[in-house]
């Protein structure tokens, strides 16, 4: 409402009118929610930061060996970490 606030424009004396921000309303908020999707951590995301703590802590450049963990441990971290964030809101 603060990007596009009701204006109301009247089409005739009978006081028959339109919110013209309406639909600008509307496109405002679907970009909003797809933009929170997009920019929403996943599991790969969660692996390749987990690929990069390791090489950082170890000191490594370029290719190494990895450990890789289980799914399930990459989807708790995401879980916890989406939960503390829904916590700071």
């Amino acid at each position: 409402m603060k990007a596009y606030p009701v204006c109301i424009v009247y089409r005739s004396l009978e006081q028959d009118y339109e919110d013209i921000n309406g639909c600008y309303r509307v496109g405002f908020e679907m970009g909003y929610e797809q933009a929170e999707e997009d920019l929403a951590l996943t599991i790969n995301d969660i692996e390749a930061i987990h690929v990069f703590l390791y090489a950082i802590k170890n000191n490594k450049t370029g290719a190494f060996t990895f450990t890789r963990l289980q799914i399930e441990q990459y989807e708790e971290v995401l879980r916890r970490f989406q939960e503390s964030k829904n916590k700071a809101k």
